[in-house]
């Protein structure tokens, strides 16, 4: 089971929402047990960033993932 996440960017915020991914956003995943499987900028539009997260069962992807966005982790960063 995976989560793709895309995002669109502001223009011109790529460099930094590539360095808070790298440094704030994917540790945070991986400290809440989610596998980061892969994440980086689009190749075909610099405006765009994506995530994906893989999970072993459609039920722990839903609990884990309720759990890190119902949790106040985020709001320390964010």
């Amino acid at each position: 089971m995976v989560e793709i996440l895309q995002y669109r960017l502001k223009p011109g915020t790529d460099a930094s929402f590539h360095r808070i991914m790298c440094e704030i956003s994917v540790p945070l995943h991986k400290q809440q047990g989610i596998d980061v499987v892969t994440f980086g900028c689009s190749r075909h539009d610099t405006d765009r960033e994506y995530l994906l997260d893989a999970f072993e069962k459609e039920k722990q992807m839903q609990s884990v993932l309720e759990g890190y966005y119902a949790s106040n982790i985020l709001i320390y960063y964010f």
